[in-house]
């Protein structure tokens, strides 16, 4: 505490970076030891949030079928409501039991081969 108040006098009194002397950070760095289905659980809802990240950001030449992608990505400024859920939603799987299963409607998965195969012309392999 008091060398935060000492730093911050400092800071307020000098306004010069040069001035300030910031102690150097203590980082601890815990692995956690997860049950399988915590696993499960943390995996699926950060697939959920990498898909979104890859789709919105990715450019394709048909503009139609994506319109803005950075509307609906998590990193939009106006979708912080959006990104403090999945958050939420991640901090809540991991701290309570239970399971999640991830369904697809088959419209939702006929869209996604769609867009792979036809806009993003990726590989077989991959779909």
């Amino acid at each position: 505490c008091c060398n935060l108040v000492t730093t911050c006098d400092q800071c307020l009194i000098r306004h010069e970076l040069s001035d300030i002397r910031l102690p150097a950070p203590h980082l601890l760095v815990t692995k956690l030891a997860l049950a399988p289905a915590e696993q499960e659980s943390l995996n699926a809802f950060v697939s959920f949030i990498k898909t979104n990240l890859l789709l919105t950001a990715t450019e394709v030449e048909d503009t139609a079928s994506m319109r803005d992608g950075y509307e609906v990505s998590l990193l939009n400024p106006k979708n912080r409501n959006s990104a403090l859920e999945a958050i939420r939603n991640i901090l809540l799987c991991c701290a309570g039991g239970g399971k999640m299963l991830t369904q697809i409607d088959n419209i939702a998965m006929t869209e996604l081969k769609r867009l792979l195969c036809d806009v993003h012309r990726a590989p077989s392999t991959v779909i």
